[in-house]
C-alpha cells in the first residue's frame, strides 16, 4: 500500500510515453459514502485551473459552495456545470 506523497509506478500515456503522477497537495475533500473501497478504485480526481487551486488553497469557496451561497434553498443537483462555474466566476469578480 502506498502512502500519500509516494509516486506511483510509471504508466504509458496515449502516445506510449512513460508518465508518472505525483501527489502534491490536498486542496479539497469529499466524504466517501461507500463502506468498502477496493484496491485501485478511483474515488475522485479532477483537473482544476490554477485560479481554482489558489482560491481553495487560500480558503476561498469552491465553485459548488459559491453556487449554493448564491442560491440558498435551491437544489444544487439540478444546476448545470455552466451555472456553477458562472457563480464561482461572479463571486471572484466581487473579491
Amino acid at each position: 500500500m502506498n502512502r500519500i506523497g509516494i509516486s506511483e509506478p510509471f504508466n504509458l500515456n496515449a502516445e506510449g510515453e512513460s508518465v508518472r503522477w505525483t501527489f502534491r497537495q490536498v486542496i479539497d475533500a469529499h466524504e466517501v459514502m461507500d463502506d468498502v473501497l477496493k484496491d485501485g478504485t478511483e474515488i475522485y480526481s479532477g483537473f482544476i485551473s490554477r485560479g481554482l487551486a489558489e482560491a481553495l488553497r487560500n480558503g476561498g469557496d469552491s465553485p459548488l459552495k459559491a453556487w449554493i451561497r448564491q442560491h440558498p434553498g435551491s437544489d444544487a443537483g439540478k444546476a448545470t456545470v455552466r451555472e456553477i462555474a458562472d457563480a464561482w466566476d461572479s463571486g471572484r469578480a466581487t473579491e
